[in-house]
């Protein structure tokens, strides 16, 4: 946990860093005293230790590695954008090469009472950073034929490309047709995750880099156990292959927010500056509406606390759920099994809420085809809206 303190003396601060011996310290990292130069190192060091088999050597000469970065414009993907971009200078001032190329992608979303970052702080992002090719995707594009055809390099910083209105239409229609704020919230982000995914392939990129926080990932173990996802874990919060056909990678596993948050400021760019975020959610005391609260806001509000009071509870959450084991590669999808809208193996074809051994009313139960959702996707898509999806 990161934290500063002005008072001289206060557990450490004042005094000489813990670290380089030199300086004078002014923030807490995890019950250590550092001065803001070692925290930038130390934050610098564990995402590039993340990224040792995209080194030079391992890429051969004028044929770098594609990466994708999916850039939320929150303050973890612009870390995250920010010490790769020095990585690759570092690279290039080092060796006259680089051992990857990154592609960045913003997915622009034009929905009613869902939060959404100004497109146009992509334009700002790209003054900052003009070493890389950038993209931007309107989510409604997932109802194009091929999820990737929205795409196009952005020929002046910050453009992105309009969503045509028959798939706006569609997407309205579908997300309006859910029956919570849960629901909706669980179907967009699944919605994201498959035209990333389909661009990073259609692209050539052969791993996509995810700016996931250590307390973003703690978030998504209760989420989406809570949803009934739980099976999907080892590949949504573990570096490897995936059954979309595409490696993913967490280079920002082992920082808390609260440590992304202290060192923006003192990036050498505008990180802090550039870096959005949704609105906090309400404090434990307020008064919390049951019914228009989603499963992943209820996460995120207990982890802003237990992040602040007991870091090790947010780091065990994502080391626990690291230990599982996800099926054998030979096994996904081989026989067909596979979820009609998060696109992953349903294991042994148990499709529905029946299939798993529950009982809900409404749940999508026959079984057999790409047709049919899995477990957690019949829990947020009633049966009547399953036509709706793409």
């Amino acid at each position: 946990m990161a934290s500063r303190n002005h008072e001289r003396g206060v557990n450490g601060l004042g005094q000489q860093c813990r670290r380089c011996q030199a300086n004078e310290s002014s923030i807490i990292v995890r019950n250590e005293a550092l001065c803001a130069e070692c925290l930038v190192k130390y934050i610098q060091t564990k995402v590039i230790k993340r990224l040792e088999s995209f080194r030079v050597r391992h890429s051969a000469p004028g044929r770098p590695r594609k990466l994708l970065l999916p850039l939320s414009l929150g303050i973890s993907s612009l870390t995250l954008l920010h010490i790769l971009d020095g990585h690759l200078r570092g690279q290039r001032s080092n060796t006259g090469r680089t051992g990857y190329a990154l592609h960045i992608l913003h997915v622009t979303t034009s929905v009613q009472g869902q939060w959404a970052a100004d497109p146009a702080l992509l334009k700002k992002v790209k003054e900052c950073y003009p070493d890389h090719v950038y993209f931007a995707i309107p989510l409604a594009s997932i109802f194009d034929g091929d999820e990737s055809n929205g795409a196009r390099n952005t020929t002046s910083a910050g453009d992105h490309v309009p969503s045509s209105s028959s798939n706006q239409n569609r997407l309205d229609t579908l997300l309006t047709s859910l029956p919570t704020p849960a629901s909706r919230s669980d179907i967009i982000s699944i919605l994201q995750t498959r035209l990333i995914v389909s661009f990073a392939r259609t692209a050539g990129c052969e791993s996509i880099l995810w700016g996931d926080s250590t307390t973003r990932l703690a978030e998504k173990v209760l989420a989406s156990t809570a949803k009934g996802r739980g099976f999907a874990l080892p590949w949504h919060i573990c570096d490897g292959p995936t059954p979309y056909g595409i490696d993913f990678h967490y280079p920002v596993r082992d920082l808390l927010k609260k440590e992304l948050l202290e060192h923006a400021p003192l990036a050498t760019s505008s990180v802090a500056d550039i870096a959005t975020a949704p609105p906090a959610p309400p404090t434990p005391s307020a008064a919390v509406n049951v019914r228009s609260s989603t499963i992943d806001g209820l996460v995120a509000q207990y982890f802003l606390k237990a992040e602040s009071d007991y870091p090790s509870i947010v780091s065990n959450a994502v080391r626990t759920a690291a230990k599982l084991e996800a099926a054998p590669s030979d096994r996904w999808g081989r026989d067909g099994s596979v979820c009609r809208l998060c696109k992953l193996p349903v294991a042994e074809g148990l499709f529905g809420v029946t299939g798993w051994g529950g009982g809900r009313d409404g749940g999508v139960e026959s079984r057999g085809s790409e047709g049919e959702l899995c477990y957690g996707c019949t829990r947020s898509v009633p049966r009547d809206v399953v036509s709706l999806l793409p």
